[in-house]
């Protein structure tokens, strides 16, 4: 069985595999949000090099000029053209004498010479939020890519290294978690504890959700960035783009030629001043816009890409939300993996210990990095972390040692089999000892003992587990 890549391998991580592009997944994203940064961005480039290529290259306009033009007024006419804004009127209508009128009655064509930069500025719109959750993960605390690739590494290695790195990651986790709380330091820390509770809605590492609130924010962002290109396209092509896949699909149902468009004309007029000596001269040309073949087609592409990447994103965003408010989620999860360990049990006890270790001592934060360690590494891996986990925590809150059966003699009141009185024992029953009343009488007979010089020893050495005193 072959191991999986770090993320969910696609299509696409194969395909543009030979181009060099780094195509292993990332460990903090889902499918959709490697659509926004990575697959959209790759489509965006790779028109865009296509028209840089045709601009630069080829000859992106041709304009149709009179024999007279001599090779080097063609070449002229076709860069003031290019450069100058061409304008559209249907063969259908005739062309006014005059160019004031024609140009208000007419299209024009704004957008050709900018889509190369218009392409390259929305590829960086789409890749800023994930520049944004870097410099965010850069505060963690926590390299949550490295903990992944850690622990997918102790798939492949023998028994004892697989043990002692799942020890020490489970070991550095815990002590991330533990290490949570609202304590800040620095200048006018009470100031920005305040400010970080009225107006942050407590959100950010000293409240243990600090990486679930950083990605509801970038997922926000990407909603915000597809959206907001959708009317951006508007702005710039003009003429209500932001309906024009709807217009396409009403045209292609009633069996229009939805291919002839005022918005991508591929046949357009342009006027320039020829000066001639003391003599201006003013033309109109016909001139063929060859790129709009493909423009055409692919703003169609882009629009429907962006409405299906805006319902995606909203959607990501609502499921992020749901997660981060209902607790549910992060309690089924947790309590799967204790189950699979063996040690969830339906007592009282034992559902009030595992509340507290999921809510009390985990947190979102700490359920949230299991859970890309699940879907990077596999089951069993987060199974034996988690485990380990569990009992750090029965250690820190409990002062239990790692048996469960020395945890339940220890919650009767009993000593573990064949141990002696340690000082691990005498802290993990002090808590019995005063809730019984027992403490308190052996403080008060060890302060008596004191007065008189006496030297008193409390043992279980009597066979029916009562206290005893000795005298030295």
């Amino acid at each position: 069985m072959s191991i999986p890549k770090l993320g969910a391998v696609t299509f696409f991580d194969k395909f543009l595999g030979f181009m060099f592009i780094r195509k292993t997944g990332r460990v903090d994203e889902n499918f959709i949000d490697r659509t926004n940064r990575y697959y959209t961005v790759i489509f965006l480039s790779f028109y865009n090099l296509y028209l840089m290529t045709d601009d630069y290259i080829g000859n992106p306009i041709y304009c149709w000029c009179p024999d007279e033009f001599t090779e080097q007024e063609v070449k002229y006419v076709h860069s003031l053209c290019y450069v100058s804004n061409t304008y559209y009127i249907p063969f259908n209508r005739q062309i006014p004498s005059n160019f004031e009128i024609r140009r208000e009655e007419s299209t024009e064509l704004v957008y050709y010479q900018w889509v190369p930069l218009i392409l390259f500025l929305m590829a960086f719109l789409l890749f800023l939020p994930r520049l944004i959750w870097k410099l965010l993960m850069l505060k963690a605390g926590m390299e949550l890519k490295k903990m992944c690739i850690a622990a997918k590494k102790t798939i492949d290695v023998s028994p004892e290294q697989r043990e002692k790195g799942l020890t020490i990651i489970a070991g550095y986790i815990d002590l991330f978690c533990a290490n949570i709380s609202r304590f800040r330091g620095g200048p006018c820390a009470s100031l920005r504890e305040s400010f970080s509770t009225n107006f942050v809605f407590g959100c950010g590492r000293h409240y243990g959700n600090y990486f679930i609130s950083c990605k509801i924010l970038l997922r926000f962002l990407y909603f915000c960035v597809s959206f907001g290109l959708l009317f951006f396209l508007n702005e710039f092509l003009g003429n209500r783009f932001y309906i024009y896949g709807y217009e396409v699909i009403r045209g292609f149902l009633r069996g229009d030629d939805w291919t002839v468009t005022e918005r991508f004309p591929r046949q357009t007029l342009c006027d320039f001043d020829l000066r001639q000596l003391n003599n201006v001269h003013r033309w109109t040309l016909q001139c063929v816009l060859p790129m709009n073949l493909f423009n055409e087609k692919f703003f169609i592409i882009l629009w429907f890409w962006y409405t299906m990447l805006t319902f995606l994103n909203i959607l990501n965003v609502c499921v992020t939300l749901c997660i981060a408010v209902f607790p549910f989620q992060r309690s089924k999860f947790i309590k799967k993996y204790l189950q699979m360990a063996g040690i969830y049990e339906r007592n009282h006890l034992q559902k009030t210990r595992i509340n507290l270790f999921i809510h009390g001592h985990l947190k979102q934060d700490g359920v949230y990095i299991l859970k890309q360690i699940s879907d990077n590494a596999n089951t069993v891996i987060v199974q034996d972390i988690i485990e380990k986990m569990w009992k750090l925590f029965l250690k820190r809150y409990d002062r239990a040692g790692p048996e469960e059966d020395e945890i339940v003699e220890r919650e009767n009141g009993l000593p573990p089999k064949g141990d002696d009185m340690t000082d691990d024992l005498i802290t993990a029953t002090t808590p019995l000892l005063e809730r019984n009343g027992i403490l308190k009488h052996i403080q008060e007979d060890e302060i008596m003992s004191r007065n008189n010089n006496v030297d008193r020893h409390v043992s279980f050495d009597d066979p029916k587990d009562t206290f005893t005193e000795s005298e030295v």
